[in-house]
C-alpha cells in the first residue's frame, strides 16, 4: 500500500511543473517589489534589506520599467557589497539614494536598517526590517519604510515552500504573500515563484491595489540573471520592466557549462597556523589578513569541502604554507585531501624549505612536491631530551615529594629523578615506535614507488639538508627557483585563481531558526578551576556549564567534545566528567561524541570516558590513567642560607603542606592512601563508562601512555577519526534532515591586552631561553593553575616535548 501511494505521489509531483507554469502565465504576475518574506537576489535591498544578511544578494542589480512608447523614467542601480548595500532610484525623474545595512543574527534570522532620501528633498526616512526562518518551508518578513510614520508604511509578508520535503522541488517552488499592517485581511501582493529546470525561473503576483497582474521569465547563467516581467491589464505585455544582476556567487544555470580551454589552479594561502578551535580575531589578522590569521581545524576542513564540490577547480596548491598544527590534526588534513584528490583534482605543493610536518603532509597526499635548489626537507623520526633536576636540587637542599599511583605517571619524575627511569623508557620506546609506523605509513602512502629505498630507510638517513639529495631519495619531485616553477605552471595550462577570490554558491535553501544543531564543544589545554581562559585552558565551571546548556536545548540534537588536553585538576576534571554522565543518566538525555585531537590523556580521558562513543586519531596520545601529586621541601635549603622557620598552628594538620618543612609520615600516609582511593575512583569512572570489568581497566591504565592505534586495540577507543568523520557519523545516527547548524563552543574568558591583540605572547620571548630554565619555568607557570595539595589528573608530558605540536 505504501509503495502504491508513494508512486501516486511521484507521478502527481511529475505533471505539478505543467500545471503551475498554465497556472502562472494565465493568473500569477510579477512584482518587483513584492516578496517581503522570499526576496534573497539583488533587489533585496529594495524588497526587504533584511535579506542581505543571507547573503545571496551580493552584485550589482539594474531595474528598468517601459511602456509602448519606450523606457520611462524609472529605473534602480544597487550595488550590494555582502551585508551593506547602495542604491539609486529614479521615480519618473525624482531620485533618491538608498543605503542599506543588514546582519544575520543567526541562520533563519536577519535584520536590516536602511536609510532613503531624495535628491529635491529635506530630511531621511529610516526604515527597519527583519526576516525570520523558524522552519525550513516558512519565512516571515516583516519592514517600516518609515519610523514615525502611520500603520501603512508597515509591511509585511510571509513565503511558503510547500515541496520542501522533495529533494528536487524542496526550494523551486515559493508561495508568498504581502500586506500591510494597517490591514491585515487585505492583501496587498500574493504571488508565486517557480524554477522547473535550472535557471529558469517563472513568476508571478496580483497586485491587490492596482488590480492588475504581472507575470515574468527569468533566465540565469552563472553570474548573470536577465528579468522579462510585464503588467497583464487593458494591453497585455504593453507595460512591465526588465532587470539584470550580475551576483557575486554562482546561480544555478540554464547554460551547461562548456569545457574550458584552462584549467583552473587554486592557490590556498590559508593554512599557515591551524588551531584545534576556532579563535577570536586580532587586530593583526583584520588588517594583515595573510600575516596574523589563524583558521580552525573544522574551517580548513569546509574550505577543502568547496574545493572538493566545486566543478571548476581541476588543482590545488599549497605554496609554501607552514601547517603548524598537531601531528594528530595532520593525520585529519593528510584524509580530507585525500578525499579532495579522490574527486579528480591534483595537489602540488612548493617549498623554499620543508619542515617535518610540512614534508609529512605533502607527502602522504601530493601528486607533485617542488622545492626551491637551495632549500632542505627536515625528515627525522621521533625524540626526546628531557631534563632531570633532582640532583641539581639536592645541591641547593631542596627537594620534592613525588606521590603517583603507579611508576608510569611520571609527570615530576625531572624534579624527583636523576634520570630516565625504566618504565619512562618502556613507555616511550612503545609511543614512538607507534608514532614511527603511522609516520611511514604516511609517507609510503604517497610516495612508494618515488622512494629510493623503503620509508624506514629514507627517514634514518634525514635530515636532508640539501634539496639534491633529497630529490635522489625521492622525497621530492623538482628542484625549482621560484620563476622556473611558475613558468612550469602556465605550460602546464592552468589559470591561478586565489582561494578568497573563488565565489561562492547560493544557497537557495531557507536555513531555520530550529534547524537540528550539533555542540561542538572544544576542551583545551590544562584542567582548571573556574571559568579558565578560553583556548589556554579548560576551565571546570565554564565547560560544565556549555556541556549543561546543551544538554537543556532542544535544538541540539547531540554534543560532541573535541578534545585537546593532557588533563590536569583531579577535581576540575571530575566537575566535567560528572556533566558529561548527566547526558545519559538525566531526564534529559544526550548523545555525547569524544572527537580526540592531539592529546586526550589523563584528565582528558576520564572526561571522554563516559562517552557515548571515542573517536581518536592513529597518533592520538591518550590513555595515562593513574594519580600525580606533587609537594615542595626547601627545609634544606633554609637551613643552608640560615634562614629561621617557625609556624604557630591551632592543631596538628594546621600546616599540613608546609614546604618549610620536611612531611611527617603520617602525612605521607594519608596523601598516599588519598592517590590510590583517586585512582580506583578513575579506573572506576572508565570501567563504568566503558563497560569493561574494573581489573581489565586496571591492567591497561596504571599510567599507561597510548596512541589512538593503540588505545583502540585496548577499547580505550571505538573508532579511528577525526573531527569530521565525528561530525559525519553524528549527523547520520541523530539529525532527521540533510543539514545541520554546528555550533562551536569555546568555554572560558576571553583575554584581551595588547599583547594579545597584535598577536604577541610570552611564548616568543621564551624561545631563546636555554632548555632547563624553559622546563622550569613551563612548571612554575602551570602548577599555579591547580589546586595547593590536589592530586592531579595530569599526562606526563606536553605535546612540545613529545615533538608532536
Amino acid at each position: 500500500m505504501l509503495r502504491h501511494a508513494q508512486r501516486y505521489i511521484m507521478k502527481k509531483l511529475k505533471i505539478l511543473p505543467i500545471f503551475v507554469c498554465f497556472f502562472v502565465f494565465t493568473t500569477f504576475v510579477f512584482g518587483q517589489n513584492y516578496g517581503i518574506a522570499v526576496e534573497e537576489s539583488g533587489f533585496a535591498p529594495r524588497v526587504n534589506p533584511a535579506a542581505l544578511g543571507f547573503g545571496n544578494a551580493s552584485g550589482i542589480a539594474y531595474y528598468q520599467e517601459f511602456d509602448n512608447n519606450g523606457l520611462l523614467d524609472t529605473y534602480s542601480l544597487y550595488f550590494n557589497f555582502g551585508n551593506f548595500s547602495y542604491g539609486l532610484d529614479s521615480v519618473s525623474g525624482d531620485f533618491f539614494n538608498n543605503i542599506s545595512f543588514a546582519f544575520r543574527a543567526l541562520e533563519g534570522l536577519s535584520f536590516g536598517a536602511t536609510g532613503r532620501w531624495g535628491w529635491d528633498y529635506d530630511g531621511i526616512d529610516f526604515g527597519l526590517s527583519s526576516v525570520v526562518r523558524p522552519f525550513p518551508f516558512f519565512s516571515f518578513g516583516i519592514k517600516t519604510t518609515d519610523l514615525l510614520g502611520s500603520l501603512s508604511d508597515i509591511s509585511m509578508g510571509v513565503g511558503l515552500r510547500p515541496l520542501v520535503f522533495n529533494n528536487y522541488w524542496r526550494n523551486r517552488l515559493t508561495l508568498y504573500l504581502d500586506t500591510r499592517a494597517s490591514d491585515l485581511f487585505s492583501p496587498l501582493a500574493y504571488g508565486m515563484i517557480l524554477e522547473p529546470v535550472n535557471g529558469i525561473r517563472i513568476r508571478g503576483d496580483f497586485d491587490n491595489d492596482k488590480k492588475t497582474f504581472n507575470a515574468g521569465i527569468t533566465f540565469n547563467t552563472r553570474f548573470l540573471s536577465t528579468a522579462v516581467n510585464s503588467e497583464l491589464h487593458d494591453t497585455p505585455f504593453g507595460t512591465g520592466n526588465f532587470s539584470l544582476f550580475a551576483s557575486a556567487r554562482q546561480m544555478r544555470t540554464v547554460i551547461p557549462a562548456l569545457p574550458s580551454p584552462s584549467r583552473t589552479m587554486v592557490v590556498y594561502n590559508k593554512a599557515n597556523i591551524i588551531t584545534d578551535f576556532p579563535e577570536d580575531s586580532s587586530f593583526i589578522s583584520a588588517v594583515y589578513p595573510r600575516r596574523g590569521r589563524t583558521i580552525s581545524l573544522l574551517e580548513f576542513i569546509n574550505d577543502m569541502k568547496k574545493i572538493k564540490n566545486n566543478p571548476d577547480i581541476t588543482a590545488v596548491l599549497f605554496d609554501n604554507q607552514r601547517f603548524v598544527t598537531s601531528f594528530a590534526n595532520l593525520a585529519e588534513i593528510s584524509r580530507v585531501l585525500s578525499e579532495v584528490r579522490a574527486s579528480g583534482k591534483r595537489i602540488y605543493f612548493y617549498f623554499e624549505s620543508a619542515s617535518f610536518r610540512q614534508y609529512v603532509l605533502a607527502a602522504s597526499v601530493a601528486d607533485k612536491i617542488y622545492i626551491s635548489p637551495h632549500g632542505s626537507v627536515n625528515l627525522t623520526g621521533f625524540s626526546r631530551t628531557g631534563f632531570y633536576f633532582s640532583n641539581f636540587f639536592a645541591r641547593f637542599g631542596i627537594r620534592f615529594y613525588n606521590f603517583r599511583s603507579h611508576e608510569y605517571k611520571s609527570s615530576f619524575n625531572f624534579l624527583t629523578e636523576p634520570g630516565m627511569t625504566e618504565e619512562e623508557l618502556e613507555a616511550f620506546d612503545s609511543l614512538y615506535s607507534s608514532l614511527q609506523e603511522e609516520l611511514e605509513l604516511m609517507i609510503y602512502r604517497g610516495r612508494e614507488s618515488r622512494l629510493s629505498g623503503s620509508a624506514r630507510d629514507v627517514i634514518a638517513r634525514g635530515p636532508y639538508l640539501s634539496a639534491r639529495d633529497a630529490l635522489r631519495a625521492g622525497l621530492v619531485d623538482a628542484r625549482l627557483h621560484r620563476d622556473e616553477f611558475n613558468k612550469l605552471v602556465s605550460e602546464s595550462n592552468y589559470s591561478i585563481v586565489d582561494f578568497s577570490n573563488i565565489p561562492e554558491f547560493v544557497d537557495y535553501d531557507w536555513e531555520s531558526i530550529l534547524m537540528e544543531s550539533i555542540a561542538v564543544i572544544y576542551i583545551t589545554g590544562d584542567i582548571v578551576s573556574g571559568n579558565g581562559i578560553r583556548g589556554r585552558n579548560a576551565g571546570a565551571t565554564a565547560v560544565a556549564r556549555a556541556i549543561s546548556d546543551a544538554r537543556n536545548n532542544p535544538a541540539v540534537k547531540a554534543i560532541v567534545l573535541r578534545i585537546d588536553s593532557r588533563g590536569g585538576s583531579a577535581l576540575a576534571s571530575d566537575i566535567i566528567a560528572r556533566e558529561v554522565l548527566l547526558c545519559r543518566i538525566s531526564d534529559t538525555p544526550k548523545p555525547v561524541i569524544v572527537s580526540m585531537g592531539g592529546v586526550a590523556a589523563s584528565g582528558g580521558y576520564y572526561i571522554a570516558a563516559s562517552a557515548e562513543k571515542i573517536f581518536a586519531e592513529p597518533v592520538t596520545i591518550t590513555g595515562s590513567i593513574g594519580v600525580v601529586a606533587i609537594f615542595p621541601d626547601i627545609s634544606g635549603l633554609l637551613e643552608m642560607l640560615d634562614i629561621g622557620s617557625e609556624t604557630v598552628r591551632t592543631s596538628e594538620s594546621g600546616d599540613f603542606g608546609n614546604f618549610a618543612r620536611p612531611m611527617t609520615e603520617e602525612e605521607m600516609g594519608r596523601i598516599r592512601n588519598f592517590i590510590i582511593e583517586s585512582y580506583a575512583q578513575f579506573v572506576a569512572v572508565v570501567s563504568t563508562g566503558r563497560r569493561i570489568p574494573f581489573m581489565d581497566v586496571d591492567k591497561i591504565a596504571q599510567g599507561r601512555i597510548w596512541t589512538g592505534r593503540q588505545a583502540k586495540e585496548v577499547s580505550l577507543v571505538d573508532e579511528i577519526g577525526g573531527l569530521s568523520d565525528v561530525l559525519s557519523y553524528v549527523k547520520s545516527k541523530y539529525i532527521k534532515g540533510e543539514r545541520a547548524r554546528i555550533i562551536e563552543i569555546v568555554p572560558g574568558d576571553r583575554h584581551f591586552s595588547l599583547m594579545s591583540m597584535f598577536r604577541l605572547n610570552s611564548a616568543s620571548r621564551q624561545e631563546n631561553m636555554p632548555g632547563v630554565i624553559k622546563a622550569l619555568f613551563d612548571f612554575l607557570k602551570k602548577i599555579d593553575y591547580y589546586e595547593e595539595g590536589r592530586p592531579l589528573y595530569l599526562m606526563p608530558y606536553t605535546m612540545e616535548e613529545l615533538g608532536l605540536n
